[in-house]
Formats: structure tokens, sequence, C-alpha cells
């Protein structure tokens, strides 16, 4: 059972996104069939219900001290085992300017607060789905903060080493 987080962004006058779209998306990239979407409160379904849960572009919506909440939230509702795709703009990234973008991770970051919430965590490369075990990530983050002058060449070079944005596997 697959469950996806997904930001709704609403004004007065109209519906800017809908939670099924990328959830939809996200479904058949994996091949996943017999899928139905729902829009429903993370906090009431079952403990460990779920074998996958997306998360795209949501965590940089929610403010750092709740970052392990929701991670917490999601850990208990995947099986023993179950795997949580979770990506968001890297704190260096330009949208960092974003309105609403108030928690934005960096790798090391994210990584950490996944850690300390019991999963294990891998870094994949953009949208390729290529795992990496080993977290260089956090390596040429620090190495890229250190040498490039100012904001724009820090998203530069992030994503030259396809880490624009923090992409990670995070497993039960």
């Amino acid at each position: 059972m697959l469950f996806c987080a997904a930001w709704i962004r609403r004004d007065r006058h109209r519906h800017l996104g809908t939670v099924n779209t990328k959830c939809r998306f996200f479904a058949e990239a994996l091949e996943l069939d017999n899928v139905t979407f729902k829009t429903v409160d993370a906090g009431g379904f079952d403990v460990g219900r779920f074998d996958i849960a997306y998360s795209f572009d949501v965590v940089e919506h929610i403010p750092w001290e709740h970052h392990e909440t929701f991670l917490k939230g999601v850990y208990k509702n995947l099986k023993p085992g179950g795997v949580f795709y979770i990506r968001a703009p890297h704190s260096y990234n330009i949208r960092q300017y974003v309105a609403g973008h108030i928690g934005l991770p960096t790798y090391e970051e994210l990584m950490q607060a996944a850690e300390n919430t019991g999963y294990k965590a891998q870094v994949l490369l953009g949208h390729t789905g290529k795992a990496s075990p080993v977290n260089y990530a956090v390596a040429l983050e620090r190495m890229i903060y250190r040498v490039a002058p100012n904001e724009y060449w820090r998203y530069t070079f992030l994503k030259y080493f396809s880490l624009a944005n923090v992409v990670l596997k995070l497993t039960k």
C-alpha cells in the first residue's frame, strides 16, 4: 500500500494543485497497479499499514521544529521494511526564497533527522532512482559551502552534482 504526501496550495479563487496528480505520477513511475487515491489526514491510519510512502516538495513547508515529528508520523505508518521516498529543494537551492519555504533542509540535516527517527537513509540522485550506499552528499555539501562565493554558485555546483534537491530513500 502506498502513502503519498503532497503539498496542496490554495488561494481565494482556485485550487492550485492536487495530491492525486503527484501521487498518480509516482505510482506510474513505480509501475504500480490497482492503486486507489484518497485525500486523508496522515494521522488517521492504522500503524504499520503502508509499504511505500512518498513526499514530494512537502517538508520544506514544515517548520524545522516539526521535521522529526513529520518523519515519525510516516515511520509509524510504514510496515517493517517499508520505504519512504522524500524530496525537497536543498537549503542552498535558489528556490529557498519562495514564500512558504520555511523548513528547507540540507542532506546532512534531513539525514540526521531521519536517522534520529529510526530510518536507514540513502541518497538518491535527482529523479534517476539510483541510490548510493555511501553518504557522499554531506561531504560535497560541506565542500560546496566552503568554496562557492554566493548562493548562485552553491546552487550551480549542487545542480551539477545532481544535488539541487534533497532526495532520500528512507527504509524502516
